[in-house]
């Protein structure tokens, strides 16, 4: 019995089988036997190197002091927040270094990020991009590299371009930028274009006709300059001028810049305005007025003081149509008569008498009391930071705007409040809600109201956090992960 049980380990097969395993065995105990020496040696003798030097203490001066590292190092700031420590990096260059393209192309960064649109545009001249016809002939040639598939020398060239076009726009020379936009999807369309041929081309036979259009696509010299709008209706012309680039023409909030911004710019057709006055929570022509005025904090909207009593004039009617049209395309499809559809459309548009304020209480410090109570009991606590809770709070519920974009409650004490940090604004931000958000409207009586307020008012920092695109978007995306109460 044991006898045919082994029989099968005599046989030759086996025997190769049992000499490769254990050579292999053989050569596994050696190294085991010889490396682990060799390489305690060499950890000892680094070990016994570093020992010798003295050790240095955990400063910035340990990164090597060269201007590449300095503008990666304020470019890292910068992503962070850290505008003012960016700034104070790129001040550490030489008059020589600091006009380097690295350098002056993250000083364009850094200039944007803090709304100095004038500074941004004059590191762009120094760079040689100026004119709508300089920035044609760095796409020309980041186009030839793309077509050559250099994409590592195309990037960034157009790279600069969205840069000189997004400083252009909020520089208030948006024409020059409306150009500029033009441009590069004209090359964007033709190299996807090219593309799309190329593969046809490997599979079509006797077809010269795509060859031919590929040759012309090709021809970067046949880039016509792009054509200017000659709409004869001054408000469009100066919607176009002033906010088409993020709103879109036609309103629905997708411009040219816009899928460079966080959060995205309004859609006039299919979001409501958020930061009203009116009894019925629409937007009034003075809610309009302040938010373009003085834009909104926190965004990507800038403001336009600058703006004339005529041009308010003309701009008005255009962001009322405009949200008209996109309400009235929302009732499309119900079952009611006209009369009751105007009535409907109206009722949605048309916004009513200004939203009654009450006398602010004389006793400041008990309002303050009585509003803390209320913010702790009502529910506002759960999305909203505020003094002595965690640091995560304002992210511990996850929410969507009417449009499905992920958007997060306001940390009360050090973010900037967007539609006015007056006590009548932040009433008002109570007692109507904000349309479009889940931010509901206050039940509770105008004296109750106006305690909150009251309290909102009194942990509001006077120092607000930085809020860039970068921060904004990474708050976002932080809440995933640390948000959880």
């Amino acid at each position: 019995m044991l006898y045919s049980l082994l029989k099968p380990l005599r046989s030759p097969r086996f025997a190769s089988i049992a000499f490769g395993l254990s050579t292999a065995v053989s050569v596994g105990v050696w190294f085991c036997l010889t490396a682990p020496k060799s390489n305690q040696a060499i950890i000892k003798s680094k070990s016994d190197q570093l020992g010798s030097q003295p050790s240095q203490p955990n400063t910035p001066h340990e990164l090597p002091n060269n201007p590449q590292t300095v503008i990666r190092q304020a470019g890292t700031f910068r992503k962070q927040g850290r505008d003012i420590e960016a700034f104070a990096e790129v001040q550490l260059l030489s008059n020589d270094e600091a006009t380097s393209e690295p350098n002056l192309l993250e000083q364009i960064e850094l200039a944007f990020d803090q709304s100095r649109y004038e500074d941004a545009l004059d590191h762009l001249a120094k760079i040689g991009l100026s004119s709508p016809d300089d920035f044609r002939k760095m796409l020309n040639q980041g186009f030839r590299f793309m077509v050559e598939r250099q994409p590592s020398d195309a990037d960034p060239l157009f790279h600069k371009a969205q840069l000189g076009a997004m400083a252009l726009a909020f520089g208030g020379k948006r024409p020059e930028a409306e150009e500029v936009f033009a441009e590069t999807l004209n090359r964007i369309a033709r190299l996807r274009r090219i593309n799309d041929l190329r593969h046809r081309m490997a599979t079509s036979v006797n077809r010269p006709e795509i060859e031919l259009e590929r040759s012309k696509l090709l021809n970067a010299e046949s880039f016509a300059p792009v054509t200017k709008h000659t709409e004869t209706e001054p408000g469009i012309r100066l919607y176009k001028d002033k906010c088409s680039h993020c709103h879109g023409e036609s309103g629905a909030g997708n411009g040219r810049a816009a899928r460079h911004l966080f959060p995205s710019p309004r859609n006039f057709l299919g979001q409501r305005f958020r930061y009203v006055s009116a009894s019925n929570g629409l937007a009034t022509d003075s809610d309009l007025i302040n938010v373009i005025r003085s834009g909104l904090p926190g965004t990507s909207m800038p403001a336009f003081p600058e703006l004339s009593n005529r041009e308010w004039d003309l701009l008005l009617p255009v962001l009322r149509e405009f949200h008209r049209l996109g309400v009235e395309a929302s009732l499309k499809g119900l079952a009611l008569s006209k009369d009751e559809l105007d009535d409907l459309l109206a009722a949605k548009t048309r916004p009513t008498k200004q939203l009654d304020i009450p006398v602010v209480p004389n006793d400041f410090e008990a309002a303050i009391r009585r509003g803390e109570l209320l913010f702790q009991t009502t529910g506002c606590r759960h999305c909203h930071t505020h003094p002595g809770a965690s640091q995560y709070a304002s992210n511990r519920i996850r929410h969507f705007d009417e449009s499905g974009h992920p958007i997060l409650a306001r940390d009360l004490s050090t973010d900037p409040l967007k539609g006015g940090e007056s006590l009548d604004d932040i009433y008002r931000r109570i007692a109507l809600g904000i349309p479009g958000t889940p931010h509901p409207s206050f039940a509770g009586s105008p004296s109750e109201t106006m305690d909150l307020a009251t309290y909102v008012l009194s942990i509001a920092n006077d120092e607000k956090s930085p809020s860039t695109n970068d921060t904004r978007r990474r708050r976002l995306v932080d809440s995933s992960f640390k948000g959880q109460p």
